[in-house]
C-alpha cells in the first residue's frame, strides 16, 4: 500500500507517514520520495508531532474544502486542479501496541483522541489510517465501525473468519504468505520484483525510488525532531514580546517564557539544572538589559563567579542581611 500510494504522481501526490511498532521492517521504504517518515514506535516525540501535524490538516483541509464547495479531495483536485494535494496515508504496523502505548498510556490520550478524530474525519479530506493486526479482537468496536476496507491474511484462528465477515474456506494453513481475502475475492498482495526475498524487495524499493524521485515525484514533508544541542546565540531576543528560552516540541521554533512569579528548576544531579538557569538569565538579560539579577548560594557555586551579579549572599548571615535589603530594594518606587 506504501509503495502504491506514490506510483502515479501525475495522478496525484501522495504523503505516507508510518508508525512502525513492529519489527522495524518498514524501514526499507524510507528511500521512496512520497515517505514523509518511518518513526519507530519508541519516538515518542515525533509520533506526537506526527498526530500534531495530522490535526492541524484536519481543521486546515475541513475550511479550505468547504470554501471551494467540495466534500472530498478528489472533487477539491476537481474543482481546483490542484493535483499537488496529496492523499496522505498514517500506517500503523501493530496496532494492538500501539493501542496499548497511547490510549492506556499516561498523557498520551489527547493523542490517541486526534487518531479517533482521523479515523472518523480523514477519509473524506484524504487523510487515511491503514493499520495491521495480529488478531481480530485487537481492533476495539470504536474503530472497526469506521474501517470500510479490511485485508484478511491467512488466520492462526479458524473462526476468526467469521467474525471478519469473510468465507473460512478460501484460506488454511498452507496458504502463502501475501495470500488475501479482498471484498469477497481470493487475492495475492503483489511485491515488486515478485520475489519473496526480503533483500531482493529492499533492493528493488531503492532503485524505483531513485526512479521516482529522478522523473520529478515530490518529496513528502518529513517529521523533524529537536535537536541534541542549539546555540543560545541563535535565538531572538524575544518570541511575541516574551524572553526566548529555547525552541518548541511543537514548531520546532524559538519558544518564550512569561517573566512573572516563581520558578524552580527541578532534576536530578548532571541533568543541566545549572545550565537551565543560565540559560533563562542570558534570555531575561537580552529581553530586558535593565533586569537585575542576584546570587545566591555557596561561595564555590559554579554560577557565582559566572558573571557580574547585582549581588551575592552565601551563608546564614549575608543571607539574612541581603533579605532586609532586598524588602526595602522591591518597597523602592524608583526601582526600574
Amino acid at each position: 500500500i506504501a509503495i502504491a500510494a506514490g506510483a502515479n504522481p501525475a495522478a496525484g501526490t501522495a504523503a505516507v507517514y508510518a508508525l512502525d511498532f513492529g519489527t522495524s521492517s518498514l524501514r526499507s521504504l524510507e528511500p521512496l520520495p512520497h515517505l514523509g517518515a518511518v518513526i519507530g514506535g519508541d519516538d515518542v516525540e515525533r509520533i506526537q508531532r506526527v498526530f500534531r501535524i495530522l490535526a492541524e490538516h484536519l481543521d486546515e483541509r475541513s475550511t479550505r474544502y468547504a470554501d471551494a464547495n467540495a466534500a472530498s479531495l478528489s472533487e477539491y483536485r476537481q474543482v481546483t486542479g490542484n493535483l499537488s494535494e496529496p492523499r496522505i496515508f498514517l500506517l500503523i504496523d501493530g496496532f494492538g501496541q500501539f493501542r496499548n502505548d497511547w490510549e492506556l498510556g499516561h498523557g498520551r490520550g489527547e493523542f490517541y483522541q486526534v487518531f479517533m478524530r482521523i479515523v472518523g474525519e480523514g477519509r473524506p479530506l484524504g487523510i487515511h489510517v491503514v493499520a495491521t493486526a495480529d488478531r481480530f479482537g485487537a481492533v476495539p468496536t470504536a474503530i472497526s465501525a469506521n474501517i470500510t476496507q479490511r485485508v484478511v491474511l491467512r488466520m492462526a484462528d479458524e473462526q476468526a473468519y467469521n467474525v471478519l465477515g469473510v468465507a473460512k474456506d478460501v484460506l488454511n494453513e498452507r496458504s502463502v504468505p501475501g495470500r488475501a481475502i479482498i471484498k469477497g475475492h481470493e487475492a495475492q498482495i503483489a511485491v515488486l520484483g515478485g520475489t519473496a526475498n526480503v533483500a531482493e524487495q529492499t533492493a528493488l524499493t531503492t532503485s524505483w525510488a531513485q526512479e521516482l524521485t529522478a522523473s520529478g515525484a515530490p518529496q513528502a514533508a518529513g517529521v523533524e525532531t529537536l535537536p541534541q544541542e542549539f546555540a543560545a546565540a541563535s535565538l531572538p531576543d524575544t518570541v511575541n514580546g516574551l524572553p526566548a528560552i529555547g525552541l518548541s516540541d511543537t514548531t520546532l521554533g524559538p519558544c518564550g517564557f512569561e517573566p512573572i512569579g516563581t520558578f524552580v528548576i527541578a532534576g536530578p544531579p548532571q541533568s543541566g539544572k545549572t545550565n537551565a538557569m543560565r540559560a533563562m538569565v542570558t534570555a531575561l538579560e537580552r529581553a530586558n538589559p535593565a533586569t537585575q539579577f542576584f546570587h545566591l548560594g555557596g561561595r564555590r557555586a559554579e554560577l557565582r563567579g559566572w558573571r557580574q551579579w547585582n549581588g551575592t549572599a552565601s551563608g546564614p548571615a549575608e543571607t539574612r542581611q541581603f533579605a532586609k535589603d532586598m524588602l526595602d530594594l522591591v518597597s523602592d518606587d524608583s526601582m526600574p
